[in-house]
């Protein structure tokens, strides 16, 4: 797999593997991902969940002026469950996931 942050690959330190996963996962919902930024965020969004496995833990964040946890709907993170507005509080984001990591060793943090 690659990361790439803004387009630029970005170098990969080290991978472990493990029989299952905790994602918390915060997605931007402020007013500033409207439109076009917000379909190509959910399709991140979903393209992750299709390959969680049912071992697997999620924790999803919609994250703007203020942080909520939110629930997939049949498996996917559906655009008219998520109302865009707002300013974007990413520090907030930031806090709340790794609170909601809670004691896990290793979660992987994912914000969008």
């Amino acid at each position: 797999f690659e990361v790439r942050d803004n387009g630029v690959l970005q170098q990969i330190d080290s991978v472990v593997a493990t029989d299952a996963a905790h994602v918390v996962m915060a997605l931007d919902v402020s007013g500033s991902v409207q439109g076009e930024p917000l379909r190509r965020l959910l399709g991140a969004a979903n393209a992750l969940l299709a390959r969680l496995t049912e071992r697997d833990r999620l924790t999803l964040v919609g994250f703007s002026h203020h942080v909520r946890l939110l629930t997939p709907v049949d498996g996917l993170v559906r655009q008219d469950l998520l109302p865009v507005s707002g300013s974007t509080s990413l520090h907030d984001a930031v806090f709340a996931s790794v609170l909601l990591a809670g004691d896990d060793p290793r979660p992987a943090l994912l914000i969008l």
